[in-house]
């Protein structure tokens, strides 16, 4: 079990770690990728990425477009990843 979100670094089994104030579309998707090579070299037979959140607009932790993001550059980089490694 591995969680990611947009503000935060890394929910290694749902413990907070690292917390970015100025957080960027491309550091989510490196944390991303960080994820799925963690989960795909665990020795277990599950193996899932929850991402938090998706409209968590006034904690910090969201994937919908928004003014500051009204492309929707944080999906974008879901998508990009999940499709990199799905080959």
């Amino acid at each position: 079990k591995y969680g990611i979100n947009n503000n935060f670094k890394f929910l290694h089994f749902l413990k907070w770690t690292h917390n970015y104030i100025d957080k960027t579309p491309l550091q989510f998707k490196r944390h991303l990728e960080d994820a799925y090579d963690f989960i795909l070299n665990r020795k277990t037979k599950e193996k899932f990425i929850f991402i938090y959140a998706w409209n968590e607009l006034g904690e910090g932790g969201w994937l919908v477009p928004t003014k500051g993001d009204p492309s929707g550059e944080y999906l974008r980089q879901v998508k990009n990843v999940v499709k990199e490694y799905r080959k």
